[in-house]
């Protein structure tokens, strides 16, 4: 039987691994990421110059909700009937999942310090404090799946946070998202999306405001279009694709770690993911699962034939500790720990967006329920960057109060802007305290 999965063993795991450190969804140098490019960047332009003309005519190109001369904003009454048409199961279900959203982040608010916080020395006081950004536009994909879990996730943390005003792009929002964002009280509902959407944010249109910054996930093109306007306004992180790395011991149950492999699989084409294990009968009892899962579930062709295809089982017979370097190496999105072995070995992984214990856990209970937020760094670069969080929305601001001349700050000043050339720091420094000498 052919693999569902691609199993690699030992030295050939060991040269997949390296090769997976060397790649990157954000160095993509391929035909297709150029046009991406060149495509997102004519958007860009287009919108800044032309502003709302450009995001009717897109929606119209791509079949979008938006329709020549209708108001790209919401308004209260289309959300307030879109809300009456959740039924009160569904309604549940959100308002348990806000509150959970809500909780979490506030415990991370909450650790923080609520006053400016002072060092006072040599006669000067230097303090720093916290404040959010004043605007945020959350960005929620409505085309595979209306994912009423990115607007959950990102609204509910921006308004955590304390952001003023939070508004929600989506190009067809379904009933869910609408009521969301009753629920939340969002400030605005836009109809807009794509690329398009992120440049009218970043610049502002007749119609839609300039924001501080734009979160959420997106297409190719939506993350081209963060790329090239990072800097132009705040962004999250750049998402490459899904991803998980679900290490496993020979205590797991194989039906599980099946069931954990698909369900991110299943997010596209180019979801990625990977089971390491120290179990050669493990590797060998998930494939035969896996082709009945597929029949079973009728999930999309793309897995087989793309997802799963393009991932890997890696083997490394009898040696957890080779697992746990892989998964360091690999630095996944969503680490999963099964079998008590490696959970009890927790303190070792070092680089992960959200890590997941115990073989009653799923991804999906944080993708959806548990609190934690789900939008985390991919292609390994949980090595520098964490997830979205109401700190992610917060500026650490500076101040600096020197009351009375202060020969301490000007001697050390002018030294150092001698060491760099820099006559005139000094001479700024210098003129504060020479009636002094």
């Amino acid at each position: 039987m052919q693999p569902i999965i691609p199993v690699l063993t030992n030295a050939d795991a060991q040269a997949f691994v390296a090769e997976r450190c060397k790649a990157s969804p954000f160095l993509d140098a391929s035909e297709a990421q150029k046009a991406c490019e060149k495509t997102v960047a004519t958007i860009i332009a287009d919108v800044r110059t032309r502003g709302d003309a450009v995001l009717y005519e897109l929606a119209a190109r791509f079949s979008d909700s938006l329709q020549a001369g209708q108001s790209i904003k919401i308004d209260a009454e289309t959300i307030h009937q879109a809300s009456n048409r959740v039924s009160p199961e569904a309604k549940l279900t959100l308002q348990t999942v806000a509150k959970n959203i809500e909780t979490f982040g506030q415990l991370m608010i909450d650790s923080l310090p609520k006053a400016p916080q002072t060092m006072a020395q040599q006669g000067y006081e230097a303090s720093f404090s916290f404040k959010p950004v004043q605007s945020v536009a959350c960005y929620v994909p409505a085309g595979r799946y209306p994912l009423v879990s990115s607007a959950l996730m990102t609204a509910v943390t921006a308004k955590t946070a304390g952001v003023p005003f939070v508004a929600i792009a989506c190009a067809n929002p379904a009933d869910e998202i609408l009521y969301v964002a009753q629920l939340l009280g969002i400030d605005a509902v836009y109809r807009v999306g794509g690329a398009q959407a992120l440049a009218a944010f970043a610049f502002g249109t007749q119609q839609i405001p300039q924001v501080d910054m734009i979160v959420g996930p997106g297409n190719a093109y939506v993350n081209e279009a963060k790329r090239q306007l990072q800097g132009t306004v705040g962004i999250d992180m750049l998402a490459g694709p899904s991803e998980v790395v679900v290490v496993a011991d020979e205590t797991a149950n194989p039906d599980w770690v099946v069931a954990d492999l698909l369900a991110q699989a299943e997010h596209d084409p180019d979801a990625r993911v990977y089971l390491l294990t120290s179990s050669t009968a493990l590797a060998q009892a998930i494939q035969p699962i896996l082709a009945e899962r597929l029949v079973a579930l009728n999930l999309p062709t793309f897995l087989a034939e793309s997802s799963l295809a393009q991932s890997a089982v890696l083997v490394f017979e009898n040696d957890s500790s080779a697992c746990i370097k892989a998964a360091n190496a690999l630095a996944p999105e969503h680490l999963q720990l099964h079998g008590d072995g490696f959970t009890q070995q927790l303190d070792q992984f070092l680089h992960y967006g959200a890590v997941f214990t115990s073989q009653h856990t799923t991804v999906a209970h944080g993708d959806y329920v548990a609190g934690p937020n789900h939008t985390l760094p991919t292609g390994r670069s949980a090595r520098f960057s964490s997830g979205l969080s109401p700190l992610t929305f917060l500026r650490v601001q500076n101040q600096v109060r020197v009351s009375q001349p202060n020969v301490y700050l000007s001697q050390h000043t002018q030294a150092m802007a001698g060491f760099e050339g820099l006559i005139a720091h000094g001479y700024s420094a210098k003129i504060r305290t020479e009636r002094l000498g």
